[in-house]
């Protein structure tokens, strides 16, 4: 049994020493395979082709830089080109108008005097628009374009044919606009002239006639009648006097209707307002009211 525990004891250190001397040979053929792989597929030649490839995929941010400012450069040139071509008709069409304006001064201007006077102008207008212009519309042309007050017109003042025509077509519309204005104004009299003679009609200050005088009188038997009832003392104290006898029927006979005072009074306002009545009674209706008041 001894033995066999020390042949037990020999085959373990033997394996143990076995294992130790291969795993340095193992480690190193690993590390072996492993640089062999890595030379395999990464060589010299590989790695400058990838580098030059990570380089030429990246932009150049100087040629981008130079290629905005070429770009930039290439607008302000064109813009300053077309501020050139366009100053260079401003210029061209200046100077178009001003040669046609002083042709057509040339043609206005008859006694070649560097003016144009208001004769010369209605000569020349009238040529312009083949009719007949009146001579105030002319001399109020004259005025809104004469800058120096000298009645007459200068070069400067000229301008063109087509502006005269335009000024001259203002002042024909103002004056259509004071004329129906003017016309507004008669019609707006003529129509207050027609209702004053209208409320003329209806107001009767002819001369009282004979009627209209008796019908004056009439109004004031109001303040009359509201003032006997202070002559009851003398109509009693009459009784044999007819005239008493006849103010104390007329008295009773006022009295006996209900509000007779109050309907006298809107009865006597109400047709001193009646503008048919004639004036003298409408005025003695009037103080009849104020004697009854008073």
């Amino acid at each position: 049994m001894k033995i066999q525990m020390q042949t037990s004891t020999l085959s373990f250190l033997l394996m143990l020493t076995s294992s130790q001397a291969f795993a340095p040979a193992s480690r190193t053929f690993r590390a072996q395979g492993l640089d062999v792989a890595r030379s395999a597929f990464v060589t010299p030649s590989s790695s400058s082709v990838l580098h030059a490839t990570a380089d030429s995929a990246l932009p150049d941010p100087t040629q981008t830089n130079n290629s905005e400012a070429d770009e930039v450069q290439r607008l302000r040139a064109m813009a300053q080109k077309l501020r050139d071509e366009a100053a260079s008709l401003a210029a061209e069409q200046t100077k178009k108008v001003s040669d046609a304006a002083m042709k057509a001064f040339a043609k206005f201007d008859l006694n070649h005097d560097g003016t144009i006077s208001v004769d010369e102008l209605k000569v020349g207008l009238e040529k312009a628009t083949k009719h007949e212009i009146p001579q105030n519309r002319i001399e109020k042309l004259v005025q809104k374009l004469d800058a120096n007050g000298d009645g007459a017109l200068q070069m400067e003042e000229f301008a063109s044919v087509d502006r005269l025509k335009n000024q001259l077509d203002f002042i024909v519309r103002e004056e259509k606009a004071v004329a129906l204005e003017e016309a507004k104004r008669v019609k707006q009299m003529e129509e207050e002239k027609q209702v004053q003679e209208m409320r003329m009609a209806l107001v009767n200050d002819a001369e009282p006639t004979a009627s209209d005088k008796v019908v004056s009188v009439l109004p004031y038997l109001f303040p009359l009648l509201d003032s006997l009832q202070y002559a009851g003392p003398w109509v009693t104290s009459h009784p044999d006097n007819a005239l008493a006898q006849a103010a104390a029927l007329v008295f009773t006979l006022y009295r006996s209707i209900s509000l007779s005072g109050f309907l006298a009074f809107f009865a006597l306002s109400f047709l001193s307002s009646d503008l048919s009545l004639n004036r003298l009674v409408r005025f003695n209706i009037q103080q009849a009211i104020y004697l009854d008041f008073a």
